[in-house]
């Protein structure tokens, strides 16, 4: 079967990936207050284990900026937050719960 040249791949709906990209690229701009929503997995260390949490950019930005006005590390902070939280809570939302109480406060 013979290629064609400059075909845009198609999604199976039958747009165009560039198109879907291009709009995708229009939403998350660096201009927005959210360049980019999805959440990011990162390690740490709680009670000598190794866990991953994943937060959204903004969040991992404003428990760095907590963890340095308490002149503490992201790992102590983590670890309170940890010790506080509910067992009913996952330790993502108690992040981010904690971080929204602080802002509050504010």
């Amino acid at each position: 079967m013979p290629t064609r040249p400059n075909t845009v791949a198609r999604r199976p709906n039958g747009w165009p990936m560039k198109r879907v990209t291009q709009r995708l690229r229009a939403i998350w701009t660096p201009t927005n207050a959210m360049t980019d929503a999805r959440p990011r997995k990162r390690s740490l260390t709680l009670q000598g284990h190794r866990t991953s949490v994943s937060l959204e950019d903004a969040f991992w930005e404003e428990l760095q900026a907590m963890a340095e006005r308490r002149e503490m590390s992201i790992n102590a902070l983590v670890a309170e937050i940890d010790a506080a939280r509910g067992v009913s809570a996952g330790l993502a939302s108690a992040i981010r719960v904690h971080i929204l109480a602080e802002l509050k406060r504010r």
